[in-house]
């Protein structure tokens, strides 16, 4: 029988990715390179995610590959239907206990979150859009999706909500990844995303999220991103969503958390994350199992979710991405990535002091910010 293939892995690329590649492929040894692309793919493949037991691992996975849909000239999936939004949006109080009524399905979310994050396989989860959802959770998955494809018509035995929850102490990072299909790519080196992804915050401070607008060339071409022209930064807000285009680079650094919030805004950070996908499901990405709902005491009750027509007005800065300037720094992520290895991290400009009565903000660079580049010259790291 022919053996897999098995990935060859950068000697010093973090012990998480590491880790995560050999429960992939538990059965193979890992061999080690030093090739800079390589360590590049595994960067891609660094995401902020816990991940779940794999179900599929070595030749099973390969050969359980499904038919891959083809991607158009925009790297989105081909049959993608018409209506979607993709710009980078903010809603707050999407998720919030009704007016009057008492302040309980928060945090018995918040609570759910936690046990399954504890599970002893947390990680991202399936919920398909022709399934009843059974818990708290699985509503609130239901309830984003649903509301970004409203109006949309899409096959609902081809698609659904991926949903999976962070918990970030202060001093952790998450790391600059892509949104897509771990599995399939790990299996075959192709990338397809969701079409969008989301952020439900469900406290208050911690790391923001930062976006880039930086996005792989074509689904086998994910070593060469384009420049980065546009970022997001989304600060952390008790019941705030936050949406954008699937194919771009998510992080959350905890650098910007001490440089733009007071330390009494320095706790735990919780979010629940969606990824809606049309005509595609990501391989093997489990339904969250019926048997852990009633095991776990997880709550089944309605979600006061709502993101109203017209999103909450975002601020726009312009900045040299390359040169930066007065009240600007630069910042790479992820924060103890040295220069000397650019492949596992970005760096970008942003500007200082943050305006405290927003907590969302664009920034448009004048010239484009380089991915995976040394920071200017002069700048140290944030």
């Amino acid at each position: 029988r022919k053996p897999a293939t098995v990935p060859c892995v950068p000697h010093n690329i973090p012990d998480a990715v590491h880790e995560w590649l050999r429960v992939g492929f538990p059965e193979q040894e890992l061999s080690v390179s030093n090739d800079s692309q390589l360590m590049a793919r595994a960067h891609l493949c660094r995401c902020g995610r816990r991940r779940h037991k794999p179900q599929l691992s070595g030749t099973a996975a390969l050969r359980q590959i499904p038919p891959i849909e083809d991607i158009d000239a925009e790297g989105r999936i081909a049959s993608t239907p018409k209506g979607l939004t993709y710009a980078f949006r903010s809603f707050h109080d999407a998720l919030c206990d009704p007016p009057g009524a008492a302040a309980g399905t928060m945090k018995r979310v918040i609570a759910d979150c936690l046990t399954v994050v504890n599970l002893p396989y947390p990680g991202n989860f399936f919920l398909p859009a022709d399934m009843p959802p059974r818990c708290t959770l699985e509503r609130l998955a239901r309830a984003v999706f649903d509301s970004h494809t409203a109006g949309v018509a899409y096959d609902a035995a081809r698609s659904g909500a991926e949903w999976w929850m962070q918990v970030t102490q202060p001093g952790e990072d998450i790391g600059p990844h892509f949104d897509k299909d771990e599995d399939l790519y790990v299996a075959s080196h192709k990338m397809i995303h969701p079409q969008v992804s989301t952020v439900t915050y469900l406290t208050d401070g911690g790391a923001p999220t930062l976006i880039v607008d930086t996005r792989t060339k074509a689904p086998f071409d994910a070593l060469r991103p384009d420049p980065i022209t546009t970022a997001h930064l989304s600060w952390p807000t008790r019941g705030k969503h936050i949406s954008f285009d699937g194919r771009y680079e998510p992080t959350a650094a905890h650098p910007l958390a001490y440089h733009f919030r007071s330390p009494a805004e320095r706790g735990p950070r919780i979010s629940f994350l969606v990824n809606v996908w049309l005509h595609h499901q990501p391989l093997d990405i489990p339904v969250f199992d019926e048997a852990l709902v009633a095991k776990h005491n997880l709550s089944d009750l309605p979600v006061p979710f709502a993101i109203p027509k017209t999103p909450r007005p975002v601020p726009t800065v312009w900045l040299d991405g390359r040169t930066g300037g007065v009240g600007v720094k630069t910042f790479v992520f992820p924060h103890d990535r040295p220069l000397s290895n650019p492949a596992l991290g970005l760096w970008s400009t942003l500007p200082l002091p943050f305006p405290p009565a927003h907590d969302s903000l664009t920034v448009r660079y004048t010239r484009p910010a380089d991915l995976h580049e040394h920071a200017p010259e002069g700048e140290n790291e944030g």
